[in-house]
């Protein structure tokens, strides 16, 4: 089952916020100096944006019989369902690993020390189909 990752006006404001910073760079610089060798840092900055756009179009999460797949731009990976231990509902993780686009997601524990925090369009279809393959999964409220 796939699931696609929730995106709040956070991750649309910080998007927004960059592209306006470096909007208004190119321009003071180009009113400055013309375009000489600012259009290098322009290039970088595009591609960064674009890098950027990619992980908010493809970040998903797939549930299969035995793994949850995770993808966000060129990062991907996979979590085996029987190593997860607990699902912490409702809490955002600041550090740590995030393949998310949202707050208020789900902290995935798995194995001993791992943990990840993904933002799925909804925790609770989510926590569904994870639980029918692994009912022993602690589900937790902050």
């Amino acid at each position: 089952m796939k699931f696609k990752s929730r995106k709040n006006i956070f991750s649309y404001l910080i998007f927004a916020f960059t592209a306006v910073i470096i909007i208004f760079a190119c321009i003071q610089e180009y009113l400055e100096e013309g375009f000489s060798i600012s259009l290098i840092p322009l290039y970088i900055i595009s591609l960064i944006i674009l890098i950027f756009l990619g992980g908010m179009a493809t970040t998903h999460y797939i549930v299969t019989p035995s793994y949850i797949i995770y993808k966000c731009g060129f990062i991907n990976g996979k979590i085996e369902i029987n190593n997860i231990h607990e699902i912490v509902k409702g809490k955002t993780m600041y550090v740590g690993f995030k393949p998310a686009l949202a707050t208020k997601g789900l902290i995935i524990k798995y194995n001993k020390f791992d943990d990840i925090y993904i933002s799925p369009e909804t925790n609770d279809t989510f926590i569904e189909a994870v639980l029918k393959i692994n009912p022993d999964i602690k589900i937790t409220l902050p």
